[in-house]
C-alpha cells in the first residue's frame, strides 16, 4: 500500500500499448515518430514499449533504409518511419524520481 507493486498489469499494459503503436506505425504515411504515457508512475510501462517498437523497427529500418537510398540516391529525406520520442509525464514526484533513476539504468 502506497507505493508500486510489480503485478501483470504494467506487462498487460504494455503489451497492449505496444501491439497498438506497432499498428498505428503499420498504417500511418509517416509512421510512429512519437508516443505519450500520461501517468507514467515508474516509467516501467514506457520502457517496455519502448524496448518493443526499437526491436520490431531495427530489422525494418535496415530494409528500408536499404531500398530508400537504392530508389533516391540524389536525394536526401529524413525517414519518418522511426521512433524518435518516447515521453512520460507523471504527477508524483517520487515516483519521477524513480523514473528518472530507471530510465538512466536501462537505457
Amino acid at each position: 500500500v502506497g507505493s508500486h507493486r510489480w503485478t501483470t498489469d504494467d506487462l498487460c499494459t504494455a503489451y497492449v500499448a505496444a501491439r497498438e503503436a506497432e499498428n498505428i506505425s503499420r498504417n500511418h504515411p509517416h509512421g510512429l515518430r512519437s508516443y505519450l504515457d500520461l501517468g507514467c508512475g515508474n516509467a516501467s510501462v514506457l520502457q517496455m514499449v519502448t524496448w518493443a517498437l526499437l526491436r520490431k523497427q531495427q530489422p525494418e529500418q535496415q530494409q528500408e533504409q536499404q531500398s530508400k537510398l537504392q530508389e533516391q540516391q540524389s536525394e536526401e529525406q529524413p525517414n519518418h518511419a522511426f521512433l524518435k520520442h518516447c515521453i512520460g509525464i507523471e504527477a508524483r514526484s517520487e515516483a519521477v524520481e524513480l523514473a528518472r533513476r530507471s530510465i538512466s539504468f536501462n537505457v
